[in-house]
């Protein structure tokens, strides 16, 4: 901006006389039309004369102002208030209601402001003087010294003020607060945030112009300096950031927070001219004695918010891990708990131990079974060690083996799997694309011993591409309709069609290197290994858990068409040298034409694509809980409640004598309820308990941009006056745009009147439900407390022992014996 003024000076240095007039001619055109602007403005339009503030707003539709003034000195709108009165429109004793209460800072007493913002402190000294020793001044000085104070306090540029942050709206437009230090402002929950903007350098430069210009390349150094000037801000709150980030750049500009930033410079750079030309106007130097406002010597000092002085506050603003992310390791792996990713479409579903299923628009992509007891199906990876034949999968899916350090952590936009062991540690993290119906799995192998590791990672899931009801009623019929083919690096598959309403849907899978630096990506010269017969992949007598074409020496048939048990398998070559680390994405799109498929496969081979994912992953998920109103806590904690309605916990259930009495599915009918979906019923009898209600609600509507089906069963109670009661509940749930429900469907709201039902549909109703919460028992998080109790250990499983010598066999008795590999087994003698 100042190269660019500089070259305009000397474009009119240049001018000859006659374009100098114009250029004056049209310069006095401006100030006149300015003035005139200036004149018809009456700010007795948003004075408040009760109160004798100004108000922060006017409302012309009811003609009336806002209910909330400006009633601090320390506030950009004194510099309004300043004008008003010198223009005659505001009488001088509006100067003395504006508040003068004092804030403690280590310099001295200063003004306490609403946010505690360089913007409100400073702003208005872009024009107006403060003269030397006064209270306007003094409290300048020390709210900057202040503000550099506590960036210094957290290790990071100094400068708050309201500002864009890190969360974005459905239209992924950066959303705008207030924030300021803790301590100079009034207003609650300053400590919670840690924005820094690069304007409120430009405000303080004209004070402490060395201290900001060290601050300007800090801020350049981070990466807060783009193509138009600094950026609008840094967030440093850890809660708005992805996982492992320190920070998140708002890649925004504003023009007015440019604006105040050159006119800063200017006065730094000119002696404060703009201050001068200011109060040369009559009217403003007629009303400079307000500014000569002398700090007290004795005055009472206001502590602003010593709750959020607090040091441990400080720390959970700066906390590595967010407290909404679910961390899970030891013997919590294995709980029976979901991890959902959704972009509406396409939804990926995970399980502590790293079993994943994958469904899309309703239809299972993948071929999952939930287990009460245990992970037995779902989609796998292996890594293998190529030289020695050592797994180090990510995972404790399937293999179960123990004996490392295993974490599983779950975020609102990515799933996470790690695995530390004596000399590999190997992490697999998961992503939904919010753009596009791909997702990608992130293989990461860093390599801690003294030799290079040659690995083979193996990714393989069982396809379903169908309803699930239908897999589940006739799984090998639906099997034997998949077709699959390898084309261009890329493993396509796709169901015949045997009817015209059965859907079309494709799949492609394909493999991508990192585009991290100092990564290892896979082998390039070592072509890539696939496999879509599951019985080649799997073997004779293996499963998921053990497959043939995973042991060492074991190579895929690169089998494809159509085959009896598909499977997408495909095997990569990742060299990673010692002390180094290797990645690789393993992607999967779904499509409902081949071309569309094929398009997927293109967009996401591309550089940057993977990073434009993640990084859309986390903006997303952050401006979807925004718009619906549900907060990162709630967010994990509904979740929670999903794993309870996919693996019903018996905490969660009807009574043992309930669940006896239970009637059949046909009884729910009486109620509209399918009985298909996962059935959650909130029991209430009072109004006063109704904000459970809301919770649930909130809660389905959570699970349904997750793509999680349930039906939600509000029940009124007998035992009182139930018309009130029943109104409230339809209201709630008319609010709720629910869909007709069925096994694909993501659910309904059903409110249900104890007195009118019939009571073996009742019966019915809670021998079905997988959650039935009761409103005088707290909220959900309360009740689903009870979830978090690990199952016990099961007792340790001992062989009976072999006898030394078997028993004689009867002589009626023909001992069969296995096949043998000289021929086919048979009876041991002839009978």
């Amino acid at each position: 901006a100042a190269a660019g003024t500089i070259r305009s000076r000397l474009r009119d240095l240049a001018l000859t006389e006659a374009e100098l007039a114009e250029v004056r001619t049209r310069l006095r055109w401006v100030e006149a039309e300015a003035r005139r602007e200036f004149e018809a403005m009456d700010f007795r339009l948003v004075f408040d004369e009760e109160r004798g503030l100004l108000s922060v707003g006017y409302n012309p539709e009811r003609a009336e102002l806002d209910a909330s003034t400006y009633d601090m000195l320390a506030s950009e709108c004194r510099l309004a208030s300043f004008v008003g009165i010198a223009k005659g429109d505001l009488r001088t004793k509006h100067w003395g209601r504006l508040g003068r209460a004092l804030t403690s800072t280590t310099g001295g007493a200063a003004l306490l402001s609403w946010s505690g913002s360089m913007f409100e402190y400073l702003m208005p000294a872009l024009v107006m003087r403060s003269p030397a020793g006064g209270l306007l001044a003094t409290t300048k000085e020390r709210i900057v010294a202040r503000q550099i104070e506590y960036g210094t306090e957290h290790g990071i540029p100094w400068g708050v003020s309201e500002s864009a942050f890190n969360a974005r709206d459905r239209e992924l437009n950066y959303q705008y607060g207030p924030f300021g230090v803790p301590g100079l402002g009034v207003v609650r929950g300053l400590a919670d945030n840690l924005v820094i903007s690069p304007y409120s350098t430009g405000l303080a430069a004209q004070f402490d112009p060395e201290a900001a210009l060290a601050n300007y390349r800090e801020l350049e150094r981070i990466g807060a300096r783009g193509h138009y000037g600094f950026y609008e801000a840094i967030d440093f709150t850890s809660e708005r950031l992805p996982r492992g980030d320190r920070f998140a750049v708002i890649h925004n500009y504003m023009a007015h927070h440019s604006g105040m930033t050159i006119v800063a410079i200017h006065n730094v750079l000119t002696g404060g001219l703009m201050r001068d030309w200011f109060h040369c106007e009559p009217m403003v130097r007629a009303a400079e004695l307000l500014l000569h406002e002398a700090r007290p010597r004795v005055a009472p000092v206001v502590h602003a918010r010593t709750d959020e002085l607090d040091p441990s506050r400080e720390r959970h603003v700066r906390a590595i891990t967010p407290p909404s992310d679910r961390k899970l390791e030891g013997p919590q792996l294995r709980k029976r708990a979901i991890a959902a990713l959704s972009n509406g479409r396409l939804s990926l579903m995970a399980t502590p131990s790293g079993a994943t299923h994958l469904r899309w628009n309703g239809l299972a992509i993948t071929r999952w079974h939930p287990d009460l007891t245990t992970d037995s199906s779902g989609s796998v990876i292996f890594v293998r060690d190529r030289a020695g034949g050592e797994l180090h999968n990510p995972t404790e899916f399937p293999l179960f083996e123990g004996g490392s350090s295993a974490t599983a952590l779950f975020a609102e936009d990515s799933i996470l799997f790690h695995r530390t062991e004596e000399r590999v540690t190997s992490s697999v993290e998961h992503h939904i694309s919010p753009e596009a119906d791909a997702w990608v799995q992130t293989v990461t192998i860093r390599n801690l011993a003294h030799r290079d590791l040659d690995l083979d990672v193996t990714s393989a899931a069982e396809l379903a591409l169908g309803r699930r009801a239908d897999d589940d009623a006739h799984p090998a019929f639906s099997k034997m309709f998949v077709r699959t083919e390898l084309r261009n690096g890329a493993l396509l598959a796709t169901r015949k069609r045997r009817s015209s309403s059965d859907p079309e849907v494709w799949v492609a899978q394909f493999v991508t290197g990192s585009e991290e630096p100092h990564t290892h990506g896979p082998d390039a010269e070592t072509p890539l290994g696939v496999e879509t017969d599951g019985r080649k992949f799997i073997g004779r007598g293996r499963s998921f858990r053990n497959p043939a074409q995973v042991e060492a020496g074991a190579e895929p048939s690169g089998t494809t068409g159509y085959v009896m048990e598909p499977v997408l398998a495909l095997r990569s070559r990742l060299v990673v040298p010692a002390g180094e680390r290797g990645q690789l994405h393993i992607w999967t799109v779904v499509g409902r034409t081949e071309e569309e498929v094929l398009r997927l496969v293109d967009a996401h081979r591309s550089v940057g694509a993977y990073e434009r994912l993640t990084t859309l992953a986390f903006t997303t998920s952050q401006g979807q809980l925004r718009h619906v109103g549900i907060t990162p806590a709630e967010a994990a904690m509904f979740q929670n409640l999903a794993g309870a309605l996919i693996y019903p916990d018996p905490a969660m259930r009807a009574s043992a004598e309930t669940l006896e009495g239970a009637r059949s599915q046909a009884d729910l009918w009486a109620l509209g309820v399918s009985g298909d979906l996962p059935i959650m019923v909130v029991r209430i009898d009072d109004e006063e308990d109704i904000d459970l209600v809301r919770q649930a609600v909130r809660a389905f509507e959570y699970l349904r941009l997750h793509r999680i089906a349930v039906d939600l069963v509000l029940l009124a109670e007998s035992g009182g006056y139930l018309a009130g009661l029943v109104r409230r509940l339809e209201g709630i749930a008319g609010s709720i745009q629910s869909r007709t429900g069925n096994p694909d469907s993501t659910g309904r709201v059903f409110v249900v009147r104890r007195d009118q039902a019939d009571p073996r549909a009742l019966d019915a109703l809670f021998g079905a439900a997988a959650v039935v919460l009761v409103a005088k028992r707290g909220d959900l998080g309360d009740q689903l407390i009870l979830t978090n109790q690990l199952p016990p250990r099961p007792a340790e499983f001992r062989t009976p022992p072999v006898p030394v010598e078997a028993p004689a066999l009867p002589a009626d008795v023909v001992e069969w014996r296995l096949a043998a590999p000289e021929g086919p087994g048979g009876p041991a003698r002839e009978v």
